[in-house]
């Protein structure tokens, strides 16, 4: 119930009229960035436009007044810097103080930013602010030195509230006192303890005695995918600003791959203005200038995630969030020029230090650092049909390519190739036992596939992983011995020349092998593992190499397959990512054993393209010259002098 009004201490005699029908006036109710254009002030110290607050970046008035929408319980806005998020924050903090007083948290990574908060940015919020209400709050938190010791506790009393300003390395502050409001500044910056949780759930949890009245405002620049404001973000309903072609007027996002420059600009002018940077309408392809943009701002929306907008602005399907999460980049703001983005953009190719703070501090998007993955949804969902050891009737030949790990093990796979480069898997497996690499022979030179006509097909060529280091005179007496039918292969991260090269493995020293040329075929395992991901997660197109893998492999097989990712790490020498397993992905074989049959079928002659019987038989050829060689070398060396002293 309301409190009644008390107009015991006004001499109501001595009043005009007007001034007594201002006594009964409803109280002022704004939105944020209402409250803002009316009572904001900013300082001329460490403002780019000190004075009355202007809505330069209209982007930033949904995101101000989300925080008075009575549904709405969080607000998540995930930035780059020069964006004015952290302003707008600071806009909503002074309504809220002024509007609707309730107790209050204002959470910030360290304690000296807590400090500055209070004696900078709070003082200069009340002081310069024309609001009525911070009379009081002007006395309590003023920027001369007296006035900043009467902040104690990291918090500032008042009549009608509380603010509690909290270092987010402060457990205890954390999780003390119910809160109603809480703002959350550089979340991913926040230390995470290894006994605590982590600051953000802690604080939240302040909030749980007020249920649906209470607000959660996050403002953040991302850093990684796993980062928590861009876990917030995902959690919301996900809004991008979309802006309206000055030409066409189709609403549209502006992206990296929007922004162009004049043909052969170099980086250095492009940074320096020498070479103007426009965008292209994605819908009519008409050149849009820089000085256009605050137009577009102008009449731009924000846009959930599976809603639509229309020509004319209007937004269509659920936006009644709860949570409503935002993403501001660099190429909205007014204080950043397009130059500027696509100059340090195209500047930090292969550098991924570079490519982290470039996504940071221009895009607000984390630092993907799995620049290719293979996933269940990147297999090609057009082999539903095909089965295991169903063979295509276009088939050319058969390869298998096996990894070998201890125990021994070997693990397998079949594969068929088309002339139209499409690899389908036909079955797989794994062997054990010490014949495990007799098993493999036997599998290779008896296994066959029938066509439908009743004819059948074998296997052409099987490879094998020799640089395993396990069982390494085995492999290479199976590669000596049956050079026409396996192939033995060793993997590398980069590899000069091409994908594929050969040479000879040098067993020498092991039991009786001296002198031997065994062919190895040295594997580029990042350019195959590239190649294989792109047929894994193409389309059934007769012009591209696909990959088919039958809806009735096994769970383990899936995870084999979808075990490993192309990172940029930070602790590699080179600056180009590589492939890597995934976190918790036990194993990889089959992955391993996919990449040797696509090199297998490549040394057939299968490279993007059809397949080349000549090549294979000119291989063969040169082969069995050298098996010839190596035989006459053998008989004269009995004959010698040498040999006979043997």
């Amino acid at each position: 119930m309301t409190d009644l009004l008390d107009f015991s201490d006004l001499d109501l005699e001595a009043l005009t009229w007007p001034e007594l029908a201002g006594l009964l006036d409803p109280p002022e109710t704004l939105l944020p960035s209402e409250w803002a254009l009316k009572y904001r002030v900013l300082p001329g110290k460490g403002q780019a436009e000190p004075g009355p607050w202007r809505h330069r970046a209209k982007y930033l008035v949904e995101i101000m007044d989300a925080a008075a929408e009575p549904h709405v319980q969080e607000v998540t806005v995930m930035k780059s810097p020069q964006t004015g998020g952290s302003e707008a924050m600071l806009n909503v903090l002074g309504w809220a103080m002024t509007t609707d007083p309730d107790p209050t948290a204002y959470v910030m990574p360290t304690e000296d930013s807590v400090k500055d908060f209070l004696r900078e940015r709070v003082a200069n919020l009340v002081q310069l602010s024309t609001h009525p209400a911070f009379g009081p709050w002007r006395e309590a938190v003023g920027a001369d030195e007296a006035a900043a010791k009467k902040i104690k506790g990291m918090k500032v009393d008042m009549p009608e509230m509380t603010l509690y300003a909290i270092w987010a390395g402060s457990p205890m502050a954390l999780a003390s006192r119910a809160i109603r409001r809480l703002f959350l500044d550089e979340l991913d910056k926040f230390p995470t303890g290894k006994k605590e949780a982590h600051p953000e759930d802690l604080a939240v949890k302040r909030t749980t005695t007020f249920r649906k009245r209470r607000l959660v405002y996050r403002v953040s620049t991302p850093t990684v995918e796993t980062g928590r404001i861009y876990l917030a973000y995902k959690r919301g309903d996900q809004r991008e600003r979309y802006v309206p072609c000055p030409h066409c007027g189709a609403y549209q996002v502006i992206r990296i791959s929007s922004l162009f420059a004049e043909r052969g600009a170099t980086v250095d002018d492009i940074a320096n203005g020498v070479a103007p940077v426009w965008m292209r309408c994605e819908v009519c392809r008409e050149r849009i200038e820089e000085r256009q943009r605050d137009g577009m701002d102008e009449r731009g929306v924000w846009v959930p995630q599976g809603c639509e907008v229309d020509d004319d602005g209007v937004v269509h399907g659920d936006t009644m969030s709860v949570h409503r999460s935002y993403h501001i980049w660099a190429a909205y703001s007014p204080w950043v020029p397009w130059s500027e983005i696509l100059s340090e953009h195209l500047a930090c190719e292969g550098d991924p230090e570079k490519r982290q703070d470039v996504a940071n501090g221009y895009f607000g998007q984390p630092f993907f650092e799995v620049a290719t993955k293979v996933d269940l949804e990147a297999i090609s969902s057009e082999t539903s049909d095909f089965k295991l050891n169903d063979l295509p009737e276009s088939t050319s030949v058969v390869v298998m390519a096996a990894d070998v790990q201890s125990g021994p093990e070997v693990w397998w796979v079949a594969m068929a190739v088309t002339p139209e480069d499409h690899l389908y898997l036909l079955d797989y497996g794994t062997l054990f036992g010490d014949d495990a690499f007799d098993q493999y022979l036997t599998l290779a030179q008896t296994r066959t596939w029938a066509f439908q006509d009743g004819s059948s097909i074998g296997v052409s060529l099987a490879a094998i992983d020799h640089e395993s280091g396990l069982f390494t005179h085995d492999v290479e007496m199976l590669g000596h011995e049956n050079r026409d039918l396996i192939m033995l292969v060793s993997g590398q991260q980069r590899l000069k020349g091409g994908p594929i090269k050969r040479g000879n493995c040098d067993p020498r020293g092991r039991r009786g092998m001296d002198h031997l040329k065994i062919p190895l075929y040295s594997l580029d395992t990042t350019m195959i593992k590239d190649r294989a991901a792109r047929m894994l997660g193409a389309s059934d197109d007769a012009r591209r190499s696909v990959i088919h893998i039958p809806r009735d492999v096994s769970e383990e097989f899936i995870s084999h397959v979808t075990s490993e990712h192309k990172v940029f790490s930070k602790k590699s020498k080179s600056a180009e990512p590589i492939w890597e397993k995934k976190h918790g992905s036990p194993r990889n074989e089959y992955w391993d054993c996919i990449v040797y049959a696509i090199a297998a079928s490549m040394r057939l002659g299968s490279a993007e393209g059809a397949l080349a019987p000549r090549s294979v038989r000119e291989e063969r050829k040169r082969e069995a010259e050298e098996r010839a060689k190596l035989s006459r070398w053998r008989d004269n060396r009995r004959g010698s002098f040498w040999g006979r002293g043997r």
